[in-house]
């Protein structure tokens, strides 16, 4: 997958922001910079644009043309989906040559994912801009930052994908990173605490037909999620001696999954 970052600023103020506590104003570079950047793009591979907020750059769609009209058949905007909820942004975005949205999300409900996002109204912001974005028959991957104030609401979260239309949902462990790294025993969950929500979670994935990817706990479908979420590597390998904790809880994770593979893609859910 080739990034492309369109700078730091994004309009939230998540507690557990990777980029930590970089200066938001610092410029992405000029649009002929970018476009450099945008021309070294192998047309084989998945082309990513990411912030930051990439939908908060002035040149995005410029830049997605510039991509489309190379040849690059794949392109995917990483972001919070809250610019789409304006009146032909989403359209703009799909007619220009986006293929594909990887959408945060960290709640099933307005008040949990606000929390996260320290925006009061992300939430209906974010869903409206997914519903105008699968108008425009965008693909659309959710990716989770599972927390310590979110972990019991996975299935919650995974209905709410569902009927969002998604085709995927990848839950990604919180880790402390960036903003989350003085605050991390309130923010970052417990394993332990996790691997049975986790476990309806994927469950209840699998049954809606949703690819599916928890990479941090060694999980994925069979579908390859790398072309759904900018970020998301491969698993990390197997510890040499995991802690007695852990194969409890690898035990426990396992009698909940089905035995060789989690989902299938499936079409388009109801509306939200």
């Amino acid at each position: 997958m080739h990034l492309v970052e369109l700078g730091f600023y994004c309009g939230t103020a998540c507690a557990l922001c990777a980029q930590g506590r970089r200066p938001e104003t610092e410029s992405p570079g000029s649009f002929e910079a970018l476009a450099v950047q945008v021309d070294r793009a192998p047309v084989h591979e998945t082309l990513a644009f990411i912030g930051g907020e990439p939908t908060r750059f002035d040149g995005l769609v410029g830049l997605v043309e510039r991509a489309r009209d190379r040849g690059v058949s794949r392109i995917v905007l990483k972001t919070h989906a809250r610019q789409l909820a304006e009146p032909g942004v989403a359209q703009r975005l799909a007619t220009a040559g986006v293929t594909s949205l990887d959408v945060s999300l960290s709640g099933d409900s307005e008040p949990v994912h606000d929390y996260h996002t320290g925006v009061a109204g992300s939430f209906r912001q974010t869903v409206l801009g997914i519903r105008r974005a699968r108008a425009a028959r965008l693909e659309l991957g959710i990716n989770v930052l599972v927390t310590r104030s979110n972990f019991r609401h996975l299935s919650g979260i995974v209905r709410v994908v569902h009927a969002l239309g998604a085709q995927a949902v990848g839950l990604v462990l919180a880790q402390p990173l960036g903003a989350g790294r003085d605050d991390a025993s309130r923010l970052v969950p417990d394993k332990r605490m996790v691997w049975p929500h986790l476990a309806r979670a994927l469950e209840l994935a699998r049954t809606l037909g949703l690819a599916s990817a928890a990479p941090d706990f060694e999980l994925t479908s069979e579908h390859g999620l790398e072309h759904w979420f900018a970020g998301l590597g491969p698993a990390p390998p197997e510890p040499e001696n995991p802690s007695p904790d852990e194969l409890a809880g690898r035990e426990a994770l396992s009698a909940s999954q089905p035995p060789s593979h989690f989902v299938h893609h499936t079409s388009p859910g109801a509306g939200w």
